[in-house]
């Protein structure tokens, strides 16, 4: 098989592991790849961020075909309080490209393995993830749509409104949840 090059992303694939079967290897490369995709630099222009994030317990993840990380998207399932009433769903979070790679769809497609293995495997009511206002618009091309209700979230053990991120969802099992506040019953992701 040819070695992989920019704009041939049929040399490679996605795969979805559980947590527990990442290798030291795996976790490395997750980690290069995070400090490619934000700089440490970066951080300081940032708005101050939730001190406390969901870890995934799955990771969708695209490699070439020399063992380079090219593409991450984390992917978890965890129960909610819709108004009050319960909901088990989705989430994704943490996705990143390296900028060496961007533009070239390997985020939409780690995006959509990750909704279907939501919905197919796990059959989870709805997905949630939290972006950026400017990323609303690219997120709503997967259905999508912008969460206007409340989202609470716990930080220190304490609940509190969610305000650093756009809340939005796509639904599942279910159609997507008219309620006014979402309590994520623990920590963003």
């Amino acid at each position: 098989m040819p070695s992989a090059k920019p704009g041939k992303p049929d040399a490679m694939a996605w795969q979805i592991k559980a947590s527990a079967q990442l290798r030291p290897a795996d976790i490395q490369a997750i980690k290069a790849l995070s400090a490619a995709t934000y700089p440490p630099g970066r951080a300081a222009t940032k708005p101050k961020l939730p001190k406390e994030w969901a870890r995934p317990q799955w990771h969708a993840l695209l490699w070439d075909e020399d063992g380079r990380l090219l593409s991450f998207v984390g992917a978890l399932t965890t129960s909610v309080r819709c108004d009050g009433q319960p909901a088990f769903i989705g989430g994704i979070g943490g996705v990143k490209t390296h900028p060496a790679w961007r533009r070239r769809g390997h985020a939409s497609a780690g995006i959509q393995l990750a909704i279907d293995f939501l919905r197919d495997e796990q059959a989870v009511d709805f997905t949630l993830l939290v972006c950026r206002q400017e990323l609303i618009a690219w997120y709503q091309r997967f259905g999508f749509v912008h969460f206007t209700g409340d989202t609470m979230a716990r930080q220190a053990g304490a609940s509190e409104l969610f305000t650093w991120n756009e809340t939005m969802l796509l639904p599942g099992k279910t159609p997507t949840p008219r309620c006014q506040t979402l309590d994520l019953c623990g920590p963003p992701w």
